[in-house]
């Protein structure tokens, strides 16, 4: 292979290897790696990014233009108010939903701009062949319109899903809620567009877009418009300003409606005098295609009946009363049946079943479950007898070693002790044949004294003189010697006391010791052995099962429910439910039931508008996830209103649905949507709403917030009962607050 032909297979594995770890990547994370990497890097951040939203942005931007080339200069525009939003944008997985809005938005400036163009241009564009490509292409610009009005909850899903095309899985992952509540809005979203888009007679296009047909508008991206859409965003990410080409132009057009007015989808820019009662109209009407057509005739609403304290809130308006503010935690559980007897096989073999009770069958205290062949275990049994009979003879006999081994310590310590007052005699004998020896070696040199003083003139006298001598020397001799032996045993006494007799002690004494864990280790023998026996017996007893309260037979899976059928050791046999009664068990994460304690309050999502209240019974760890820990929280149920449920509709083990635990409530409180605060724009990042004032018009208004809710927020200061405020008006504006694990 050449070294160019190298370079060039070098240089695609390189990149097929980069665009893989970019794919692992959330949006954000592919937004700082653009905002901080380096050239390369940021172009395959940004490339990931345009490749992943992309086929969506183009379909946005074909169903409002007809122009594949304003289009095609709008798609860019779209992806160029990123790179300028890029450093102050909030998002959490997905920047799908922000770019559907920015992408319409961007497409309906461009459409605004197209329309002031020459008139020939539209009549040409009109005249155009492609019939059925332009009404769909309208019928779409209507779903993205009816998309866009949809409350952000369900917007964000129906891009994700329909207009993305991701698994309802990955969607609730990217937006951080459980699968469950994700089907559940998407289902919610979807029921809602259609019954929006039936009213207008555009039922079929709903159905083709959500499907995917390609003559609803779905369009593939080219990949020379990938390519060109993400050079113009490179070079432009090193320029201050958006320069050159008609995207760029387009892209700053739309960034400076967006800084320079916070209601774009509310009102038209009011200047110099423009009177605010129009202004006041134009934001009430807030049609998404642009501003409001002026002297617009106002449409005849038929009249509907109220209850006589509903407050009456124009489209994008929420007005403020007093009610009840709840702090809560939404999460997704699992109804379960209310358990009140678990029944496992007691036997330690495999057995059969002799009698029991049917399947499904209604039983009360006392009645028969089941009946099992015990033979096997009654074997068991006798063997256990038997081993339990050997352990104690063993016993005894290691008890027996026990009491020689305390003996043997005993004697030594007495042996001891004997030897000891052995030695003291001797020492003492010793000692006094000492001083006899020194009385006569005296006696003796006294008498030698005598005789050395006179002259010796006969041999009787030197013989005399002789002995005496001979005495002497004896007795120096025996008095040292008796010195000697004195010092040894006192020596040997002392090395005994030292040694020798605690050396034997201790050596008797860990003898001793071993034997009484040899006897410790026969005890829990046979207390195990006896146990085992005790078990074993109970086991035979318990072979015959009653039912211990009212309730209904559930046998395990895998037990078939038939005389002689097998039945394995040790496994759940059966349950006893509750009759028609059922409790809801719920997996979160501690960061998302922090606050949850047992007895709150829980509101339970039953289909057809119903909701059962019950109370959180108990909250258990179930295992280690990462480094947080899961936990089960169970809510019970007093009664649950059977004869209210929608037809068709029941509550089963099995089924699944959404709860709202409440962990604190208030009542008279005024609060806002979290869509309806905003922070930045220069008011020192202090969060503020949109106020409509009475005389017409529009303020900014500074608010304190206090505790926040899933969707809602407290409002402690800044706002009165009665006033209105703007609610979801700027998608681009990043949301104030959003609480940790909100779903």
């Amino acid at each position: 292979m050449s070294s160019q032909g190298r370079g060039s297979v070098l240089r695609d594995l390189e990149s097929l290897y980069r665009l893989g770890v970019t794919r692992g990547l959330s949006d954000g994370q592919l937004l700082e790696r653009f905002a901080s990497g380096s050239n390369e890097i940021a172009r395959q951040a940004f490339s990931a990014l345009v490749e992943r939203h992309g086929p969506m942005v183009l379909r946005v931007c074909r169903g409002v233009l007809h122009d594949a080339s304003d289009a095609q200069d709008a798609f860019q525009a779209t992806f160029l108010i990123l790179l300028r939003k890029s450093r102050s944008l909030w998002t959490r997985e997905t920047l799908g939903p922000w770019l559907f809005q920015v992408a319409r938005r961007t497409a309906l400036h461009a459409r605004s701009k197209h329309a002031r163009r020459q008139k020939h241009e539209q009549a040409a564009a009109r005249e155009r062949p492609e019939a059925r490509t332009e009404a769909s292409r309208d019928g779409l610009a209507l779903i993205h319109q009816e998309i866009a009005r949809l409350p952000d909850r369900f917007r964000s899903i129906i891009v994700l899903c329909d207009l993305e095309g991701l698994s309802q899985e990955d969607a609730a992952r990217r937006l951080g809620v459980p699968v469950g509540t994700a089907k559940s809005r998407l289902s919610r979203a979807r029921e809602r567009l259609r019954a929006r888009l039936l009213k207008l007679g555009y039922g079929q296009e709903l159905g083709l877009v959500l499907l995917g047909d390609p003559g609803a508008g779905s369009a593939a991206m080219p990949a020379h418009l990938l390519a060109a859409t993400v050079e113009v965003v490179v070079d432009q990410s090193s320029i201050k300003s958006l320069t050159g080409g008609a995207a760029a132009t387009l892209a700053q057009g739309v960034l400076t409606s967006m800084s320079l007015h916070s209601l774009a989808k509310v009102a038209a820019v009011a200047l110099l005098g423009l009177g605010m009662t129009s202004l006041s109209a134009v934001a009430q009407r807030r049609t998404p295609d642009g501003p409001a057509a002026p002297n617009a005739p106002a449409q005849q609403k038929p009249a509907q009946q109220k209850p006589a304290d509903a407050v009456e809130n124009e489209p994008g308006w929420l007005t403020l009363v007093p009610r009840t503010f709840q702090l809560r935690v939404e999460v997704q559980g699992v109804f379960v049946p209310v358990v009140l007897q678990v029944v496992r096989s007691s036997l330690d073999t495999g057995s059969r079943f002799l009698k029991l009770a049917p399947d499904g069958s209604l039983v009360k205290p006392g009645d028969l479950l089941f009946e099992l062949d015990a033979s096997g275990q009654r074997d068991l049994v006798t063997k256990a007898e038997i081993n339990l009979n050997e352990s104690r003879a063993d016993r005894q006999k290691v008890i027996a070693a026990l009491k020689s081994a305390e003996l043997a310590v005993a004697e030594a310590r007495e042996n001891a002790t004997v030897e000891e007052a052995d030695f003291d005699a001797r020492i003492r004998a010793a000692e006094t044949a000492i001083q006899d020896d020194e009385g006569r070696l005296k006696r003796v040199e006294a008498a030698q004294k005598k005789v050395e003083g006179r002259s010796l003139d006969s041999a009787v006298e030197i013989a005399s003189l002789l002995d005496i001598n001979d005495r002497a020397v004896d007795a120096r001799r025996a008095l040292a010697q008796d010195q000697i032996e004195l010092r040894q045993l006192k020596a040997k006494k002392s090395a005994h006391a030292r040694f020798a007799a605690p050396r034997a002690v201790a050596e008797l004494t860990l003898k001793a010791a071993a034997a009484q864990e040899v006897v410790r280790r026969a005890d829990e023998n046979v207390n195990q052995l006896q146990s085992e026996l005790d078990r074993r017996k109970r086991a035979v007893e318990n072979a015959l099962v009653r039912a211990t309260a009212e309730g209904v037979v559930v046998y395990s899976p895998g037990i078939p429910p038939m005389l002689g059928a097998v039945v394995p050791p040790g496994r759940p046999i059966l349950q006893v439910h509750k009759p028609g009664a059922v409790k809801l068990a719920v997996q979160a994460r501690r960061s998302v039931i922090k606050e949850v304690l047992p007895g709150m309050r829980a509101l339970v999502e039953t289909g057809g508008g119903l909701h059962v209240e019950g109370r959180v019974k108990a909250l258990s760890p179930l295992n280690l996830v990462g480094d947080e820990m899961l936990y089960t929280v169970m809510i019970e149920f007093e009664r649950l209103p059977f004869e209210r449920l929608p037809a068709g509709l029941t509550l089963k083990a099995g089924d699944s649905t959404g709860v709202k635990i409440i962990t604190a409530e208030s009542e008279n409180t005024l609060s806002v949507p979290l869509t309806a605060v905003y922070r930045g724009k220069g008011r020192n990042n202090e969060p503020w709403v949109l106020v409509r004032k009475r005389g017409g018009g529009v303020e900014i208004r500074t608010v304190e917030l206090g505790r926040m809710s899933v969707g809602e927020v407290e409002v402690k200061k800044g706002l009165e009962v009665g006033e209105s405020v703007l609610v979801d008006a700027e998608p681009e504006y990043p949301i104030a607050h959003q609480p940790a694990g909100m779903q």
